[in-house]
């Protein structure tokens, strides 16, 4: 058991001192697995730890989660000149302990018998909100990270699965080719003809696809395409005429070539016209999986900014703003919310930490997603004034409480349920825009929610 006049803050305080707190304050053992106090109950002693080891925890999303751990010669509870109410989670005893508590109305005449005391508990005071602080600011980003992680790891193997089917799919078109054109060749047929085969595919195989047509309209030119080929005895006619559709090939183009061909040569032009393009299909959409990736770990790259000097850099606003919407992304497509960019040409760059700016948005946007529950829209419009720079984040949620918008950026104050935010989204906003020399406003009433953040320029 440690004597109090070795724990720190009592090493310069008299013996009449302590001979006081040991009177007045109550010497408590407690048993491993029991609460020292709970979330939600009010706080009323300061509890000197002289033996054991205790451990804060906050529950988030229904988890018990450590933030920090209590030891022999530390302090916990209540401290004078703090603000503290009611436990914000749980004192959990790790080790069997023994504690000296003491009860805030004895706060007072503790100051009028040992000043000394008292200014050491007030500095103690200041090092424990910093260091619990900066936990929190560090567990808020790798929580944010997490959340990140998670969707992107779902968005990138979406396009990873479909470049593994898909290069199988274009294995066996690829093996096809040659079986197609030795049928091709068969037919004896001149160069010219041979040619308008290949010309067929190089003229009309754009793979724009048929997104432009209503279903009406898709369906007649598919029925078209299959008439026709059932006239010159296509067996594959129906699995032939999307794919000749989606290569923007109709009935006229068909005649016009078979016009040039031999009539025994149409069904197996057709057979490589048809697997040609399907080929050159997959490759699209291989290509389009593998830039999807490549997109991705450009935003990740983006919004990390891991290979950037830790130093002020010239940043383009709306770069963040779109790489923090691509890694916001996996929320945004199991809802139904739309996005609006009001961006402005040209918007002048600024002077930022890009990392911490990207912390900003993904903090806003994160915010104004969950506003949303599911559907909604959010504005996101940039503005250029002479000296600064300013960017309106707006969402059509039901708005901030009049009662409560002074105190959103309090460090802890969070309108979300138990577990559901830690109170420091927007408290690690606000001092990054300070530390930006940067100002951030918000105006809220139901349907609307505004915030307003205005950068100096350059």
């Amino acid at each position: 058991m440690i004597a109090l006049k070795d724990i720190s803050v009592f090493q310069n305080v008299s013996a009449e001192a302590i001979q006081w707190f040991k009177k007045t304050a109550q010497l408590k053992k407690t048993k491993k697995g029991d609460y020292i106090f709970k979330e939600g109950e009010p706080i009323e002693h300061m509890q000197v730890i002289v033996e054991g080891k205790a451990q804060f925890m906050l529950k988030q999303g229904g988890n018990m989660v450590p933030v920090t751990t209590v030891e022999a010669g530390q302090l916990g509870g209540l401290l004078p000149f703090s603000r503290m109410q009611k436990a914000t989670g749980y004192v959990v005893i790790l080790e069997d302990a023994t504690y000296w508590e003491l009860h805030k109305n004895k706060f007072q005449e503790l100051g009028e018998v040992s000043p000394e005391l008292m200014q050491n508990l007030v500095g103690y005071l200041s090092d424990r909100v910093r260091n619990f602080t900066q936990t929190q600011q560090q567990r808020e980003k790798m929580a944010s990270l997490g959340k990140l992680s998670a969707g992107l790891a779902h968005e990138i193997n979406n396009p990873a699965a479909a470049i593994n089917r898909t290069s199988e799919a274009l294995r066996e078109k690829i093996q096809m080719i040659p079986i197609c054109t030795a049928r091709l060749l068969d037919h004896k047929m001149t160069s010219e003809q041979l040619q308008a085969v290949t010309d067929m595919v190089a003229a009309k195989c754009k793979i724009t696809g048929t997104a432009d047509m209503t279903m009406m309209e898709k369906s007649a030119k598919e029925d078209a395409l299959i008439d026709w080929m059932d006239e010159q005895g296509i067996e594959d006619s129906f699995d032939y005429a999307e794919v000749l559709l989606g290569a923007n090939i109709e009935v006229e183009d068909l005649q016009q070539l078979a016009d040039q061909l031999p009539q025994a040569a149409i069904g197996d032009a057709l057979a490589w016209i048809n697997t040609t393009i399907e080929a050159e299909k997959l490759t699209v959409e291989i290509h389009q999986a593998s830039a999807r990736i490549s997109d991705l770990v450009g935003a990740i790259k983006t919004y990390s900014h891991m290979d950037r000097s830790p130093d002020l850099q010239t940043t383009h606003i709306h770069e963040g703003i779109d790489s923090t919407l691509t890694m916001l992304g996996h929320k945004l497509k199991s809802s139904q919310i739309t996005i609006t960019r009001n961006f402005k040409e040209d918007l002048s760059p600024i002077l930022a930490h890009p990392g911490e700016l990207n912390q900003v948005w993904t903090n806003l946007l994160d915010n104004a997603i969950d506003a949303l529950n599911g559907s909604g829209n959010i504005t996101i419009t940039t503005f250029e004034e002479p000296d600064f720079v300013r960017v309106d984040i707006t969402d059509s949620g039901p708005g901030i409480p009049s009662e409560v918008q002074g105190k959103i950026f309090d460090p802890f104050f969070t309108t979300k349920g138990v577990g559901k935010g830690s109170g420091l989204g927007l408290d690690i906003v606000q001092r990054i825009i300070k530390n930006h020399n940067a100002d951030i406003k918000v105006r809220s009433k139901p349907g609307k929610t505004v915030f307003e953040l205005c950068f100096p320029k350059k």
